[in-house]
Order: C-alpha cells, then structure tokens, then sequence
C-alpha cells in the first residue's frame, strides 16, 4: 500500500496537482508510521515538505521537521532528510551558514554514493543555495547540470525547480540572455 501512495503522491506532484499529492503522502506517512516503517515515513513526510513548499510554508517547515526527527536507518535516506530539511530552512528562514553547508554535504553524500535520483532532487534546491551564497555563474552551471538528469529521469517536477533558480541565478548574474531563454 505504501508503494501505491507513493506512486500516486509522485504522479500527482508531477502534474502540478501539488495539494492533493501533499495530502496523498500525509497519508503514506501515516501508513508507514502505523507500520512501523520509519524510512517510509521519513521519505513520506520530505516528499509532503517538498509539494508544501508551493504554498504553505509553516506546513511544509513542520513535515521536514518531522523527517528530520525519525530515527532513519538508511545513512542515504539520513542526509537526504537532513539536506531537504536544512533546504526548507533556508528558503523560509533565511540564510544560515549550517543550513547552507548541510544542504552540500546531503549533495555531496548522494554523488559520492552514486545515489542519482536522490542527488537529481537535491540538485535543483543546491542551486538556490549557490544563489544565496552569491556564487550566481556557479548556480547556472549547477542548474543546467540539473536539467540534464531531471530530463533523462523524465522528472517534471524537479526540471521546473531547475528552470526556476536558473533564471533566479542568471537574473542575479546578469545573464539577461539566458534568463530570457528560460522565461
């Protein structure tokens, strides 16, 4: 059952129906906190946080804490937690040097342990970061990066999130060519 929540969740989101997929994986966390599946639960409630992003930002900040505090077995799933997690902080609390670092050590881990779905997901929001850190050429690198695997793993949701600290990194690069090209 888990698995068909979260492939409904997954097809929901991708087709921008981000409140119905939100409550669909509220709803896969619920069934894997009643299993006693806390790995599904975590990765239920990162999923939660990542549709929430869109349009509540106190819920979404309240499912990645949730995450965060699930005793996660999978030292992968851990930094994916605690990298989305630092993520959600950033955009709705503003910058801190922590967050910033935790967000590239998660990136870091998912490359490193050649995790590519998992790293595609973080690549995307790490721009963002980059952005933050004024590192704006370095953001429009990292994104068109992004926007190779988002494409090549048919992933809408994170080629928009691609598209979207593209143009914010090209905008605040300068790069008015290029934003265009994006917009």
């Amino acid at each position: 059952r888990i698995g068909l929540q979260e492939q409904l969740g997954l097809l929901l989101r991708s087709t921008g129906e981000v409140t119905i997929a939100a409550d669909q994986f509220q709803e896969m966390a619920r069934t894997a906190a009643a299993a006693g599946r806390v790995d599904d639960e975590a990765r239920a409630w990162l999923y939660a946080a990542s549709v929430l992003s869109w349009f509540s930002r106190d819920r979404c900040l309240r499912a990645a804490d949730r995450a965060e505090k699930l005793p996660v077995s999978d030292p992968i799933l851990r930094a994916h937690v605690q990298g989305y997690a630092a993520y959600a902080r950033l955009i709705f609390q503003g910058w801190d040097a922590g967050d910033a670092d935790a967000s590239g050590r998660a990136l870091a881990t998912m490359k490193q342990a050649g995790a590519t779905e998992i790293f595609a997901f973080h690549l995307p929001r790490f721009v963002h970061v980059q952005s933050m850190r004024g590192e704006y050429a370095t953001a429009v690198s990292t994104a068109r990066d992004g926007l190779a695997l988002a494409g090549r793993a048919a992933d809408t949701y994170d080629y928009l999130m691609c598209q979207f600290w593209r143009a914010d990194a090209c905008l605040k690069a300068g790069e008015w060519g290029e934003m265009q090209q994006v917009l």
